[in-house]
């Protein structure tokens, strides 16, 4: 029977040093996600917020015609204004409206889900 020789180990500081490496690697590849994914949500945010104007637009639009009274649902207001299908919020979630408005000095609320698509979450977008 040979006996064969292992390689040595490396020194505990050539292990760490690359451990170290390896580390650093990881935690900018988070970092870059990381800012990429606040971007993202930025630009999600801003994409609502435009839609949202367009969507009140076409609510206040609906009103003036029926006398100041509330749609139904945007749906109605889609109807009213001879489109298939209102804008969608930044998260592709179709905006829920609540007419009247229990907030003092606004007529309505146009509403996003926000990007956990629950109506009403802590995200929602105003």
């Amino acid at each position: 029977m040979m006996l064969t020789r292992r390689a040595p180990l490396a020194a505990p500081s050539v292990r760490l040093e690359r451990g170290g490496r390896v580390a650093r690697v990881v935690l900018a590849a988070a970092f870059v996600l990381g800012c990429y994914r606040l971007g993202r949500a930025d630009e999600e945010r801003a994409a609502t917020r435009a839609s949202k104007q367009s969507v009140e637009e076409l609510v206040r639009r609906y009103r003036l015609r029926h006398g100041g009274r509330c749609p139904r649902d945007l749906a109605a207001v889609a109807r009213d204004c001879s489109r298939a299908e209102l804008p969608r919020d930044g998260w592709g979630n179709a905006f829920a409206l609540r007419c009247p408005s229990p907030r003092d000095q606004h007529d309505f609320d146009v509403l996003s889900a926000g990007p956990d698509h629950v109506s009403g979450g802590l995200d929602a977008v105003d």
